[in-house]
């Protein structure tokens, strides 16, 4: 059954359509914004007025029309407020702070063990109130903090995959926002890796994101094409079976996509490691090979580690067509992964056209983020923003 819109909710999706299209636009006259949304100028003109009282767009001078009165240009106003974005891994983290146009102010790596403890909230806490203080930005100008975690640290992975052993170090979802210098809530981090590829234009369909790092996290993006606002739901991809008899991983599971794919994968076996079970990864104090030396290694024809690159991208190649299939949708690779994936992509989609013998154009449904690793944390900032927007469009 259809939903019936009354002129509140309508009234809501026009304004949420006018930030979304001011957004990856230079400035434009209300006249061009009418056309390219097809609401009335009048439509246009009440809400545009209503979102430059409150300092959302701000008036960007006239156009260079020669004839009768020069038009006014509109835009976002890219300083009305802030959002701060962080990515919390294993081992360090991340955090970036972008205006209500997108502009990516500042963004930092910070060499943190995650402990899950007070302690460890209150230094990320500390390092947030550092970076806004460095680019002079008040937190009363800030609209949010959203934080990106492995999914595997939410209490809904854990109900969701039916396994007991939890972690010690889980999330207390409800005490860690109280201790940020500002609003904050958490977000699992594959819904935050993918925003940046809606929000800077370089997508417009469905995705599924696939994101490769100690922990392989997924999730559905879906676009919503009246309003262009996006829709997320995580899942447990890092656990889609590739081989019953493959790998034991840590989940209990044999052939998990986690135990093929995971940025850990590469790094354990390299290290003569095993941390299948070993949920958050403590390594051992010894001096090991990093991601940047094994693909160094490949470059100099080192055989070993280029015959288990060509494992990864097998692995990878049956996932990603796997997803194609299931859900006709484009694919996002992102996380720490995702830039050695983009070095080797034409070799990837030359592995997915072998497996799927299709004629269809994979370059036109896989990406790779644009942003290396810090896709999730400027996402978060990002998805921050577009919540404001809905509380904007509501009132």
């Amino acid at each position: 059954m259809a939903t019936v819109l009354n002129s509140n909710d309508i009234r809501i999706n026009n304004t949420r359509k006018i930030i979304y299209a001011l957004r990856n636009s230079p400035p434009m006259t209300k006249k061009d914004l009418s056309e390219k949304l097809r609401l009335s100028l009048p439509t246009i003109a009440s809400i545009a007025t209503e979102l430059e009282e409150k300092g959302y767009i701000a008036d960007c001078g006239r156009t260079d029309s020669s004839v009768g009165r020069k038009p006014s240009l509109i835009s976002l106003n890219s300083a009305a407020c802030y959002a701060v974005g962080v990515h919390i891994t294993t081992h360090f983290g991340e955090i970036a702070i972008v205006s209500f146009g997108g502009e990516i102010i500042a963004r930092q790596i910070f060499r943190k063990a995650f402990t899950g403890t007070e302690t460890y909230w209150k230094e990320i806490s500390s390092e947030i109130d550092t970076m806004l203080a460095e680019k002079g930005i008040d937190p009363e100008r800030v609209c949010g903090i959203r934080i990106a975690v492995p999914y595997i640290l939410f209490p809904l992975f854990w109900e969701q995959a039916n396994l007991q052993d939890k972690p010690e170090d889980m999330i207390d979802l409800e005490s860690v926002p109280k201790l940020m210098p500002c609003e904050a809530d958490l977000v699992p981090v594959a819904i935050a890796a993918g925003v940046p590829r809606y929000w800077y234009g370089k997508l417009d369909r469905d995705a599924a994101v696939v994101f490769l790092d100690r922990f392989i996290e997924g999730c559905i993006l879906e676009k919503d094409a009246n309003t262009g606002s996006i829709s997320a739901k995580a899942c447990l991809l890092g656990h889609m079976t590739l081989d019953y008899r493959g790998r034991e991983c840590f989940c209990g599971k044999k052939g998990c996509f986690q135990e093929y794919c995971s940025a850990a994968i590469i790094t354990d076996r390299i290290n003569g490691l095993d941390t299948a079970h070993d949920v958050i990864g403590r390594f051992p104090k010894k001096k090991l090979i990093h991601l940047p030396g094994f693909f160094e290694a490949i470059e100099a024809g080192n055989e070993e580690y280029a015959r288990l690159w060509d494992e990864y991208l097998d692995a990878l190649a049956n996932a990603v067509h796997n997803l194609r299939l299931l859900l006709n949708s484009d694919v996002i690779i992102c996380g720490e992964m995702s830039e050695y994936v983009a070095s080797y992509k034409a070799e990837l989609v030359r592995k997915i056209k072998k497996i799927g013998m299709t004629k269809e154009d994979v370059d036109e449904y896989l990406h790779t983020s644009s942003l290396s690793r810090y896709d999730a944390c400027v996402g978060a900032a990002l998805s921050r923003i577009d919540s404001l927007v809905e509380k904007i469009g509501a009132g």
